[in-house]
């Protein structure tokens, strides 16, 4: 298991300085940490290739907001379906159903936020693995395991919704 927030280090950055992790097949790289921010906000560049994303999921405790830098990505949002392209912005109130995926031909890119911050940023370290790199990783060979992310969610208030 990883975890975003290095033992050697109470600043939330790994021991070699990095601050990117691959998750699911795709980059994220911290900007701002609760920690860093005292626990008001989180804050992350993602990167997203081509039919990748992240399935529909509850934060319970969080609320999460991105701004769209560059492709396009479908967002779901309770019942609704939205497509984001550069500088489209969408809000997701925590307690509501949300997902996204790269309907793009390129890579997207956004900045997101997630306040308070803390929780979210120790899920997505437990869920991915420090990146060697800040770039996209290898394209996965399997679709995630959802039973582990569901379990992992749990611990940080999140659920994890079954396809």
């Amino acid at each position: 298991m990883s975890t975003i927030l290095s033992p050697q280090s109470s600043c939330g950055v790994y021991p070699d300085g990095n601050r990117s992790i691959w998750i699911l097949g795709m980059l994220i790289t911290f900007k701002a940490l609760g920690e860093e921010t005292g626990g008001e906000y989180s804050m992350y560049e993602q990167w997203v290739p081509p039919g990748l994303g992240a399935p529909p999921h509850i934060h319970h405790e969080e609320t999460e907001a991105f701004l769209m830098r560059e492709g396009t990505v479908e967002f779901i949002k309770g019942d609704q379906r939205l497509r984001a392209e550069s500088g489209d912005f969408v809000f997701v109130p925590k307690g509501v159903v949300h997902g996204f995926t790269n309907v793009g031909d390129v890579p997207a890119r956004f900045t997101a936020i997630s306040t308070p911050g803390g929780l979210h940023e120790k899920l997505l370290g437990e869920i991915g693995e420090p990146a060697p790199t800040p770039t996209l990783p290898p394209t996965p060979e399997a679709p995630p395991d959802i039973e582990r992310l569901i379990e992992i969610g749990k611990k940080y208030g999140t659920e994890i919704l079954r396809p």
